[in-house]
């Protein structure tokens, strides 16, 4: 196995925004960075990259992790109410997240399962994909209403 090597500088910036943690916001962490300015706080893409890539937002999604294939309706406010506050409350892309991390789940079982598991291993990758492409189309029509990614 290889070493790849990337220059280490070019995930410090984004556009004209130095990527730190914000200073205020939905995540609940500080520092001396300056906050994203709305509407641009307010996004799909912030909301996902919170859930993904910060602490307070993996643990959030941990603790709402499905059960049995599903999200209880205590998880299902818990998650709505979190997506609101980074400004995601159209139906179908809350819908959409929530059905993607319910697949996300459902395949990191069925692929646990090793090979016991492969046969449902397929149809809910499938399943997944077919959420994360929604998601990724929902991202490209935010993207179009928000200045900060036309520097991009």
């Amino acid at each position: 196995m290889s070493e790849i090597n990337y220059d280490k500088t070019l995930n410090t910036t984004a556009g004209y925004l130095e990527i730190r943690p914000e200073t205020t916001g939905p995540s609940g962490t500080s520092s001396d960075a300056e906050p994203l300015k709305p509407p641009n706080e307010q996004t799909l893409l912030h909301l996902l990259f919170w859930a993904l890539y910060t602490r307070p937002g993996r643990d959030f999604m941990r603790t709402n992790k499905p059960a049995n294939g599903a999200l209880t309706d205590s998880q299902k406010t818990a998650l709505t109410n979190k997506f609101a506050q980074f400004g995601v409350t159209d139906p179908a892309r809350v819908g959409a997240i929530l059905d993607a991390h319910v697949a996300a789940e459902n395949w990191t079982l069925a692929n646990a399962q090793g090979p016991a598991g492969f046969p449902n291993r397929d149809l809910n990758e499938k399943q997944y994909l077919q959420k994360m492409a929604f998601i990724t189309w929902c991202l490209w029509e935010d993207a179009k209403g928000h200045e900060f990614s036309m520097g991009w």
